[in-house]
């Protein structure tokens, strides 16, 4: 996986039907995602210097840390090694960063944005396909993952610390999923896929904190995933929701 930023103003909108069509959020991106109708910017971390820079040298320098990332975790990876891989001394990478959390930040956002531009948004004009787009979408996401094993390795490496993304420099990540989950659940009870029985925000928290937690499992276990069978596990996982969610 390379990383591609670029540094442009980006809104982040929900297509029709979505139930997200009320938000519109005006950031500075890292990169444009787009998947069938909506487009999301995440707020950059690094110092407007590193924006500065050329296309290919900003991606160099995210390239060399998201592989430092992925292999070694972010107490692992090393911040010297990465100047060092980067070509960069450390008075530069100070210039455009300011610490290691801060890189580490900027990295995870620009892949979570390639990532996001690569899978498609689950669309659905019935109850029964509503809960077939979101099998699709697993078995979309997982194999971007197995196509993309670094992707797997940064991803791993957040998940078994969520706390890192609730707070501090990665938190607009955390506001976007939750965006993306309170839309399925609008557009779930549009089509009477989703119960309306309880409040909106209770069903957001608990369809939110299983897939968290189903997330977390598979990106942790993919090779489990495979052995299982992506169908079938894609299909069970969503079985979970179904009988939590539907009506």
């Amino acid at each position: 996986m390379t990383v591609h930023p670029s540094p442009s103003a980006v809104t982040c909108t929900f297509g029709p039907g979505s139930g997200l069509d009320r938000k519109a959020l005006q950031t500075d991106g890292l990169t444009t995602g787009s998947t069938r109708g909506w487009t999301c910017g995440l707020d950059t971390m690094p110092r407007p210097r590193f924006l500065k820079l050329s296309e290919a040298k900003r991606a160099h320098i995210l390239d060399v840390a998201s592989e430092e990332f992925a292999e070694n975790g972010f107490e692992g990876a090393s911040y010297n090694r990465i100047i060092d891989r980067a070509g960069l001394s450390k008075g530069a990478m100070y210039y455009y960063f300011d610490d290691k959390m801060d890189l580490y930040g900027t990295v995870m956002q620009a892949a979570f944005q390639e990532m996001m531009a690569d899978i498609k948004q689950p669309v659905a004009e019935d109850a029964a396909s509503f809960w077939t787009e979101l099998v699709q979408y697993y078995l979309h996401s997982w194999q971007l993952a197995i196509e993309q094993p670094r992707l797997v390795a940064l991803t791993r490496g957040l998940m078994e610390h969520p706390e890192r993304w609730r707070e501090g420099p990665l938190a607009e990540m955390f506001a976007e999923i939750m965006a993306f989950t309170e839309g399925l659940i609008d557009r779930g009870q549009q089509l009477g896929a989703v119960r309306d029985d309880l409040h909106r925000d209770l069903l957001v928290a608990v369809a939110f904190g299983v897939g968290e937690a189903m997330d977390r499992w598979s990106f942790t276990n993919i090779d489990k995933v495979i052995a299982d069978g992506q169908e079938a596990t894609a299909q069970r996982l969503v079985g979970l929701f179904r009988r939590v969610l539907e009506p």
